[in-house]
C-alpha cells in the first residue's frame, strides 16, 4: 500500500501553485489522474519518484517510510525501486535501444523478450535521435518493465503511439501487472483509456486530488 500526504508550491503557467494531495494506494492497485496541463499531477508522480522534494508531509510504502518531513526522512530516488515513464521518455542519448533497455537490468535473456514484444528488435541497435516518438516512447516503456519495479509511474506513456499499438502496449502493461502485481499509477488525458486500464480515476484540479466517478 502506498500513503501519501504531500505539499508542495510551485509557479505554474497561471502563478504559485499549491499542491495538497491525501491519496491511499492497495497493494496491486492501478489507479488513473486525470487533470488539466499545469495542474502538477507531474509533479506528483515525481514526488512518489523521489526526483521532486515536497516541501512538507509524508510517503509510505508499505511498512517503509520514503520521505517525511517530520522525521526528516528522505529514500533516494535509486532505493526506492520506482519504474516511471517521462512524458519526454529520459532516453540516453549516447546509448542504443538494447543499452537503455538493458541499464535498468543486465539480463539479456528478458531484454531481448521485451524487444520482440514491443517490436523493437530492428531498432535495438539505433540510438533514441534516429527514432520516432512513438519509438521513442516504446523502448523508455520498455525499459521500465525491464526494472521490475515495485511501483510503476506513467506519465502520458502512450501518448505518441498509434492507437494499435497503443492496445499492444495496454495489454503489455496489464499482463505485466498479472504477473508481478505492482502499484501502477497512469496519468492520462484520455478518459477511455483509464477506464479500460484501472481500478479508480482521479481528478487532479487546483492542487487537490479527488475521485472522479465514471
Amino acid at each position: 500500500m502506498i500513503d501519501l500526504n504531500l505539499q508542495k508550491k510551485l509557479d505554474g503557467a497561471q502563478g504559485l501553485l499549491k499542491l495538497d494531495f491525501q491519496l491511499k494506494i492497495s497493494s496491486g492497485e492501478i489507479i488513473g489522474i486525470m487533470g488539466k496541463s499545469g495542474e502538477g499531477k507531474s509533479s506528483l508522480l515525481n514526488m512518489m519518484a523521489g526526483l521532486l522534494e515536497p516541501d512538507s508531509g509524508f510517503i509510505r510504502y508499505g511498512m517503509k517510510t520514503w520521505y517525511s518531513s517530520i522525521e526528516k526522512t528522505w529514500v533516494p530516488p535509486q532505493k526506492r525501486h520506482v519504474g516511471m515513464v517521462f512524458q519526454d521518455y529520459a532516453l540516453f542519448p549516447n546509448y542504443t535501444v538494447l543499452q537503455n533497455i538493458l541499464f535498468a537490468a543486465k539480463n539479456k535473456l528478458d531484454a531481448q523478450e521485451l524487444l520482440n514484444k514491443f517490436e523493437l528488435v530492428e531498432l535495438s541497435n539505433k540510438k533514441p535521435m534516429s527514432l520516432s516518438g512513438g519509438q521513442q516512447q516504446r523502448v523508455a516503456i520498455a525499459r521500465a518493465l525491464m526494472y521490475q519495479p515495485k511501483l510503476l509511474l506513467l506519465d502520458e506513456a502512450l501518448a505518441a503511439v498509434d492507437d494499435q499499438m497503443r492496445l499492444k502496449i495496454q495489454s503489455l502493461i496489464l499482463e505485466y501487472h498479472q504477473k508481478y502485481n505492482p502499484i501502477i499509477i497512469m496519468v492520462s488525458h484520455r478518459r477511455s483509456e483509464l477506464l479500460q486500464m484501472t481500478n479508480h480515476i482521479y481528478s487532479l484540479e487546483n492542487g487537490k486530488i479527488h475521485p472522479l466517478h465514471s
